[in-house]
């Protein structure tokens, strides 16, 4: 250092000036300024201070002009090298009046040439593929900073199943080496990993070195660790000598402890004479792996041991299992339960978190929280739990000891909670203010107002379970936002339940997105109609006849299958079943038997609107010998039907319909009686409201033609009706009348013939009540007066009736 300081100072410009040094020295390899550099800087500054003290060429006192020194370090096992670069400046005014030179200068001590083997990194945490990278890189880390003088020979890859100082001795020996190195990847736990070297002097098999590079992170660290490692190496030897295999090794020491005890001990793989308990006394200092065995039980720690340190090392050789599960519970709240599960080893807290210990309702989890002490896990409830509810505590396989076992079974629990009071308090009233028990709403957020009010104070409230603190009150009211959006559904259910000293009383209120939908019709309908009918005049016989009065019952049953319903075409199979049946036997001949069934096909949203179509077949009948069937077939007809309707608003309606009808009888006695025949017709419906009425108008027009000479005739028919609502009462008036003209005239009714026409007027009042949603009763009074241009064609006849309809 001296002969450096005279170099520096004979281009010092001037003599006795004042001078400032500074010095900054940096590691060549690693371009830091590590704790060598700064212990080399300090060694040049001390050194060259001596020297100009000594000469009278440096105070503290910045006047002139500073010298400045920087530079870097190599350091090799017998010498070190600096390239310094020397300036000098003026303080005052900043200019260089000195100049810049580089200056090698070089400190070379007496050397020991040694011969060292370097075996491959050892860990079985890596591919073979990167142990084999690795230890290149490593030994070439090595070579580059020539550290250590190496075999001239290719290196050799040793597989080692021991790790000790002795084991490697003694394969340094058989290879001939004066020092053997191994280095080692260890992974620590999850989060750290280290990577050591190991130096061992062959012929005292003992270790003259040992260097460990703690990291947290991934395998990636590695590759850049080797330069740290490497570095190491040498800051730890002394930068001025050669190795000193007289250094004594540093030590510690273990204190070992198992329950039960007995346990085999394992020092870094090899098993030692000593079982537990026991003290372990000096253990090199340094990374090592502890192993306690029972049985198949066994514990591994990775330790470093400080030297001069005693380390307790203790491991509970028992299985990683459940004990039990207990409850805390806040006396305040029973709803705020605590669920405390006890293992039988301490618990790694890092392994328990909401995936692997949790509870959950259905599969739905709870939020919560979790405290790990020691062997026991407790998890509380972030809000209070639901009433009567039951939930599992789930402690999966991922909850681990501190030794990393994991349970052989996951633990599940069910667990109820308190229930609702059966008794009920009939005396508390739940009720909003906003809306009703189910509504439907087009706005997609808005306020759900709730109320309770009761004779007695409430001691608790909650919606859906989720409880609403208050205090003793007997009127409590609150409001519940709700959003569509957010909860991403379309229906919000919410139950209110109160609770009073008397019991509890619960209300639930949903709320639907969007319009309120129509009501699902099923596929098949039915509906039934019975009826009881007297008449004063059963053979419609003029006034000058004696009039039959006479009472039936009628059946009606209408069976209705839609089986094909799209977006604008359905198809439907229709049928009615109409059976008399006389009070008296004698009246047997005028019971009626009709039987139909027809196919209809409708097309909706056509540019005349509904567009149907029907086409089916009639049986008529008369004299019902049972309710089934009549004994004497009178008429037989297929039909076709063809119209639309057209909606002319929300309430009423135009329709138009034509009509085809082909009628077959049985062979007539006498050709004119014959009523084989076709019948076109056209039918038509007005439909609308009117003064708190439903009206409707009905015009109907029918050209008969049939074989029998005098049966062919035009019918013409009007009507008006009119339906009043109340409640579940309907009023219905109507008044219709009949034109009938036969076609030709009649000669059986004169010598010169007679073409008969009548006209009959219809005039009706019922009275209906819904007993329940689709069953109704009927009381309806008729009369009906005919005058014809035949005198016996004229008659009157009154009717009434009651009867019964139920929809399926």
């Amino acid at each position: 250092m001296d002969e450096l300081a005279t170099y520096i100072v004979r281009y010092a410009p001037g003599e006795n000036a004042n001078r400032v040094l500074n010095i900054e020295i940096t590691n060549a390899g690693s371009g830091q300024a590590d704790s060598a550099a700064e212990a080399i800087s300090s060694q040049l500054e001390l050194a060259l201070r001596r020297h100009f003290l000594k000469n009278q060429l440096y105070s503290e006192q910045i006047d002139d002009f500073s010298v400045n020194i920087s530079g870097s370090y190599r350091s090799i096992v017998d010498r070190l090298e600096l390239n310094l670069n020397i300036g000098f400046e003026n303080a005052d005014t900043g200019e260089e009046q000195g100049f810049e030179r580089s200056v090698r200068f070089e400190y070379s001590g007496e050397a020991e040439k040694r011969r060292v083997l370097i075996l491959n990194i050892d860990s079985g945490e890596l591919s073979p593929s990167l142990i084999e990278q690795f230890s290149s890189d490593f030994r070439n880390e090595v070579d580059k900073r020539e550290l250590y003088i190496q075999e001239k020979r290719p290196f050799q890859s040793v597989t080692i199943d021991c790790r000790t100082a002795v084991c490697l001795g003694a394969i340094g020996k058989k290879l001939d080496v004066k020092y053997i190195m191994l280095p080692r990847f260890i992974k620590t736990d999850h989060l750290k990993y280290v990577l050591s070297a190991n130096l061992v002097d062959v012929k005292d098999r003992k270790s003259i070195t040992k260097v460990s590079v703690i990291h947290a992170g991934s395998v990636a660290f590695l590759k850049g660790s080797l330069d740290d490692l490497v570095t190491r190496l040498a800051l730890q030897e002394n930068l001025q000598t050669v190795i000193d295999s007289g250094i004594r090794q540093e030590t510690g020491h273990l204190s070992i402890t198992s329950n039960p005890v007995g346990a085999d001990i394992y020092l870094d793989d090899e098993r030692l004479r000593e079982v537990t308990n026991t003290l372990l006394e000096d253990v090199p200092a340094g990374m090592h792996s502890v192993s306690i065995r029972r049985g198949s039980l066994q514990r591994t720690l990775k330790i470093v041991l400080e030297a001069g340190e005693t380390k307790h090392l203790h491991a509970d050789l028992k299985p990683f299992e459940v004990l039990s599960l207990k409850l805390e519970k806040d006396p305040a709240d029973p709803l705020m339960t605590g669920f405390k599960v006890e293992y039988s080893l301490p618990v790694d807290p890092a392994s328990v978190n909401q995936k692997t210990f949790f509870v959950q309702r259905g599969n739905r989890k709870i939020a919560g929280s979790h405290e790990v002490v020691d062997n026991k896990v407790v998890f509380r409830p972030a809000k209070p739990l639901h009433h009567g509810k039951l939930y599992k505590i789930i402690a999966t396989r991922s909850v681990l000891s501190i030794y990393g076992d994991a349970p052989d079974l996951v633990y599940e629990r069910r667990y109820r909670t308190t229930p609702y009071p059966t008794e009920k308090d009939t005396d508390v009233l739940i009720y909003s203010e906003s809306h009703g028990p189910e509504t439907w709403s087009k706005y997609k957020r808005g306020i759900l107002k709730l109320g309770v009010s009761s004779f007695t104070p409430l001691k608790h409230f909650d919606i859906n379970g989720q409880r609403i603190p208050l205090t003793d009150q007997t009127i409590f009211e609150f409001e519940v936002p709700f959003d569509f959006e957010k909860s991403g559904r379309k229906r919000l259910s919410y139950l209110i339940t109160a609770l009073t000293e008397e019991g509890r009383a619960q209300k639930r209120f949903v709320i639907h997105l969007g319009r309120k939908p129509k009501p699902k019709v099923s596929p098949f309908q039915l509906v039934t109609m019975l009826k009881v009918t007297n008449t004063d005049n059963l053979y419609s016989t003029s006034d000058d006849i004696e009039n039959v009065s006479a009472t039936k019952t009628t059946l009606t049953l209408v069976p209705i299958y839609k089986f094909y319903k799209g977006k604008r075409s359905q198809w439907s199979l229709k049928s009615i079943l109409l059976r008399d049946k006389m009070e008296k036997e004698e009246y047997q001949e005028k019971e009626i038997s009709f039987s139909q069934l027809a196919l209809e096909w409708r097309l909706a949203k056509t540019f005349l609107g509904t567009m149907k179509t029907t086409l089916g077949y009639n049986d008529i009948s008369m004299a019902n010998a049972n309710v089934f069937a009549g004994e004497e077939q009178t008429k037989t007809e297929m039909f076709l039907n063809y119209g639309f309707v057209i909606k002319m608003g929300k309430s009423s309606s135009w329709d138009l319909e034509f009509n085809l009808k082909s009628q077959q009888t049985p062979e007539a006695a006498d050709e004119d009686d014959d009523t084989n025949g076709t019948v076109t017709g056209m039918t038509t419906n007005l439909k609308f409201p009117l003064i708190g009425a439903e009206n409707r108008i009905r015009l109907k027009y029918k050209d008969i033609n049939t074989r029998g000479k005098y049966k062919g005739n035009l019918v013409t028919n009007g009507q008006l009706k009119q339906d009043f609502k109340l409640g579940n009462w309907k009023l219905t008036w109507s008044y219709g009348v009949t034109d009938t003209a036969y076609k030709e005239e009649d000669p059986r009714l004169s010598a010169d013939g007679i073409a008969v026409k009548n006209t009959a007027s219809t005039a009706a009042l019922k009275l209906g009540y819904n007993l329940f949603k689709s069953t109704r009763i009927d009381l309806e009074m008729k009369n009906k007066k005919q005058e014809s241009n035949i005198q016996s064609y004229n008659y009157a006849a009154n009717s009434s009736s009651l009867g019964l309809m139920i929809q399926f």
